[in-house]
């Protein structure tokens, strides 16, 4: 039985993707794996699960949890690392408490912190481009509005709990070398900004050669502003140029499962999802990050480039259309 050298769980698969592109870019050999087709007996390196608790209540996203810590307990890793939202969705707490409970009397070292897309923790409250997130648009999220910033607040009850600030990218990568130290006898749980300074331990960035797009879906499943405004700028500079096809989220997994496209370009972990649903969740092998929390994934015959919804600058589809487009 193969040792995984880091096993995750991540709550959403955009998630679930970045943390796989992450340790993928350093060479390791990741495979993220989409709930319900675990087949975590391929072999692998790292080891990504999107146990897909977002959406269910805090019992039920518990009860899965422990279930596939369980698993992960079973067979051994050096690393053990709990993918959060960056903004504080979620059931987090409950997640930790139900990893707590399997992992005995590990430590759990938050560090929600992802300075690179404009999230920091200050004083243990989390900042979202500089104002706390319960005054963004994150408040106003329609499944799982953020009340508080309050880290300490959040995981109140779960025991054995460090919280790391993080203002700055050194402040993650002090965190993420302490971590590692002591990865034998801790869980790491925090956004992909963490992730990114855990894979850095495992060796040097590796170079990437990008896949080319001829003809690409391009799929908005988030209502926040960023990327509406991604996509508006995105439909007045490809006017005229239909290789690049926009569709509706509803209409999505049946128009990719008919076939014909080189790859997706999805916002929105629930959004994808349903995609790989539809094409009865192919195998998933990031290669990287293209840009900042974007990663691009091998699905199967095709391509799968991923983001959350609000983050990135207003060119941000222009921008991979130069990289990825013909």
């Amino acid at each position: 039985m193969t040792r995984w050298r880091v096993a995750a769980l991540a709550d959403d698969l955009t998630g679930a993707l970045e943390v796989g592109a992450k340790f993928a870019s350093r060479g390791l050999d990741a495979r993220v794996f989409a709930w319900p087709n675990l087949d975590i007996e391929t072999p692998c390196g790292v080891l990504v699960v999107d146990a897909e608790t977002r959406m269910l209540s805090a019992s039920e996203a518990a009860e899965r949890m422990r279930a596939l810590a369980c698993e992960i307990a079973r067979r051994g890793a050096e690393l053990i690392y709990h993918k959060t939202d960056s903004t504080l969705r979620g059931n987090i707490a409950a997640e930790m408490g139900a990893l707590g409970d399997v992992f005995g009397e590990r430590e759990i070292v938050f560090a929600p912190a992802y300075p690179a897309l404009g999230r920091v923790v200050r004083g243990g409250r989390l900042y979202v481009e500089s104002r706390p997130v319960e005054e963004t648009a994150f408040a106003l999220d329609p499944t799982h509005p953020v009340r508080t910033g309050d880290i300490q607040a959040l995981v109140e009850g779960v025991p054995r709990v460090t919280i790391a600030d993080g203002a700055s990218e050194a402040d993650l990568d002090a965190t993420a070398g302490e971590v590692l130290r002591r990865a034998g006898s801790l869980i790491a749980c925090g956004a992909a900004g963490l992730a990114a300074h855990l894979a850095s331990g495992f060796g040097e960035k590796t170079e990437i050669a990008w896949p080319r797009l001829h003809r690409a879906l391009v799929v908005n499943g988030s209502l926040h502003e960023r990327s509406l405004e991604q996509v508006r700028r995105a439909r007045q500079a490809w006017r005229g140029r239909p290789d690049w096809d926009f569709c509706d989220r509803d209409a999505a997994a049946r128009q990719w499962a008919e076939g014909g496209y080189d790859g997706a370009i999805v916002f929105g972990g629930d959004t994808a999802y349903r995609i790989l649903a539809a094409r009865d969740f192919p195998a998933l092998a990031p290669l990287g990050e293209i840009l900042p929390g974007v990663p691009v994934t091998r699905c199967g015959d095709s391509w799968l480039v991923t983001k959350a919804g609000g983050f990135g600058a207003p060119d941000l589809l222009c921008r991979l259309r130069e990289l990825l487009g013909q």
